[in-house]
């Protein structure tokens, strides 16, 4: 919901992602209130996209919304069944989709998670080895800091020694890409409105794991090294995505977790402001 304090609005720009069928979950009957679906080229990532002219007036609100049938699926991966680490074919979309930078927010090239990265494959019989320790360095080294406060530079994570899930997921993602292992941000809305990060990467021939490094830290017993609780409405895989916003003019949305949103008009400042809500039926 867009409400518009004291503002003469000419024009508002809405994006709300759309949750999607994959692995972890399986959507029916979506129907939006208003707008376009549209698809992000190069993912499997959607979001409704909405332009409105003069709207809302002052003192009035503007509601975007969604509603769909979702069933979430917990996952248990099942290394038993691996008997051989098989090279990754470089060739493979998901190969080259899932690796390098990501803005700010993901850089396997940052000197300090070059530095540990070194250490921790020094001691690493093999790829999932590495993938493990690093899991499990990420949950012990740094701290869950500042909740709810949305994707923050990896430098910034690093120099304050941790951040809230999104933000120790990108320690992860960053360490892993660091020596080519294919992984992504999994960005997710909990029915009862909370917000979860997870990873998962990629092992060839045997498919997606899922890591959950932030549950390793707030609960060191626990393993979470292949292990989705499915407690997540998955709303968009890996970040940093460009959006043709109008004609030459690209913005890049940093997490599809809720909603953006741009206006042009005149008014005081922070006369307009947003919320997300979750309801379940």
């Amino acid at each position: 919901m867009v409400y518009n304090s004291n503002a003469n609005i000419e024009k508002l720009i809405t994006l709300l992602p759309v949750p999607v069928c994959n692995e972890y979950q399986t959507v029916k009957n979506l129907t939006i209130s208003d707008g376009t679906i549209c698809n992000i080229a190069d993912s499997d990532n959607s979001y409704i996209f909405l332009t409105v002219n003069n709207t809302p007036q002052k003192s009035n609100s503007y509601v975007l919304s969604e509603t769909f049938e979702i069933r979430l699926y917990p996952i248990r991966f099942d290394f038993e069944k691996i008997t051989e680490i098989y090279p990754y074919d470089k060739q493979s979309t998901e190969y080259k989709r899932f690796l390098g930078k990501r803005g700010e927010y993901v850089d396997p090239t940052n000197p300090h998670i070059v530095k540990i990265g070194n250490q921790i494959w020094d001691s690493s019989s093999n790829i999932l080895d590495y993938a493990k320790k690093c899991y499990e360095y990420v949950a012990s080294n740094y701290q869950y800091l500042n909740p709810n406060t949305g994707i923050h530079p990896l430098a910034d994570i690093l120099k304050n020694g941790g951040g809230d899930c999104g933000n120790l997921t990108s320690i992860y993602v960053s360490l892993l890409r660091y020596k080519n292992i294919p992984s992504r941000h999994i960005i997710t809305i909990r029915p009862n409105g909370t917000y979860h990060v997870w990873s998962d990467f990629l092992l060839e021939k045997y498919g997606w794991i899922p890591v959950d490094v932030t549950e390793k830290l707030n609960n060191p017993k626990g393993d979470y090294f292949g292990y989705c609780a499915g407690d997540g409405i998955v709303m968009s895989k890996d970040l940093y995505f460009p959006i043709d916003l109008e004609e030459n003019k690209i913005e890049y949305w940093s997490m599809m977790q809720t909603f953006l949103y741009w206006y042009w008009g005149t008014g005081s400042e922070n006369s307009v402001s947003a919320t997300h809500v979750i309801e379940q039926h």
